[in-house]
C-alpha cells in the first residue's frame, strides 16, 4: 500500500508499506471486543513495524526528515492514522458494531473511531514512542488518550482529561492535542479502568455495555 498524508507543519508524506495476505486473513477472522481489541493492537507487531516505518517516512517536498524531534514523529503519526477514511461500521462491513484490527484498518484505508483509535494506540504504545495510552470513552464516541509525562514538552502545558494524566487525541478529526469536545468522559481504559462515570453510564446506551465480557469489567470495579 501507498499512504500520502498532509502533516500539522509540512505539505506532505509518503510512506509504503506492506501486509502480508496471510497476516491479514488470519486478522479478519479474530473476534474481539472493546478491550481485546485496544489490547491485542498495544502488542500488534504490524502497529509497531508501521511506527518504524513512520519515524523513516519521507516528504513529498524539500522538508528535511532527517533526526525529526519527538514533537515531529508524534506528530507524524497522529496524522497518518487521521489521514485514514472514515467508514461506519454499517456502511463498510455490514456490522452495527466491529472490532478492525490494526491490519484490517490499514488495508481497507480506513474505519470508524474505534478502529482509529486501536491503531493509534499500536502505534504509540510500542516502539519507537513506548507513549502509556488509554481508550477514552464519551456518548457515541472513542478517542485516544496519550500520558503526559510521555509526550514531548511542547505538550506540557495542555489540560488533561477529567481526574486522569491524559490528554485527549483524537482520531479522526483535525482537533487539537489536547482538546475534547465531547462533554461527557464515560470511561477511561488502560489495563483497567483509570475513571469512571457511572452516572453518564446510567443515562447513555453505548455498544460497549452490550457485550457481556466488557460489562463484567465494570460490574468487577470497586
Amino acid at each position: 500500500m501507498k499512504y500520502h498524508w498532509n502533516g500539522r507543519k509540512t505539505p506532505g508524506w509518503e510512506l509504503q508499506f506492506t501486509v502480508p495476505q496471510s497476516t491479514y486473513h488470519r486478522a479478519v477472522q479474530r473476534s474481539l471486543g472493546y478491550a481485546t481489541a485496544f489490547d491485542a493492537a498495544r502488542q500488534n507487531f504490524t502497529a509497531s513495524r508501521i511506527g518504524t516505518k513512520l519515524e523513516n517516512s519521507e516528504p513529498t517536498s524539500s522538508f528535511s526528515a532527517s533526526h525529526p524531534s519527538p514533537v515531529v514523529r508524534f506528530d507524524r503519526a497522529v496524522e497518518f492514522v487521521r489521514s485514514l477514511t472514515y467508514m461506519t461500521d454499517h456502511d463498510s462491513r455490514n456490522f452495527p458494531d466491529y472490532h478492525r484490527t490494526v491490519e484490517e484498518t490499514l488495508v481497507d484505508g480506513g474505519g470508524d473511531c474505534k478502529d482509529h483509535t486501536y491503531l493509534m494506540a499500536g502505534i504509540l504504545s510500542q516502539p519507537p514512542f513506548e507513549y502509556q495510552t488509554a481508550m477514552v470513552f464519551s456518548p457515541g464516541h472513542m478517542l485516544l488518550g496519550v500520558h503526559k509525562g510521555d509526550l514531548p514538552p511542547e505538550y506540557s502545558g495542555l489540560p488533561t482529561l477529567v481526574d486522569t494524566d491524559y490528554l485527549a487525541v483524537e482520531t479522526v478529526t483535525s482537533d487539537p492535542i489536547g482538546v475534547f469536545d465531547e462533554g461527557v468522559v464515560l470511561a477511561i481504559y488502560n489495563d483497567g479502568f483509570e475513571y469512571l462515570d457511572r452516572t453518564a453510564i446510567a443515562e447513555t446506551t453505548i455498544d460497549f455495555l452490550r457485550d457481556p465480557t466488557e460489562s463484567q469489567i465494570i460490574s468487577n470495579m470497586d
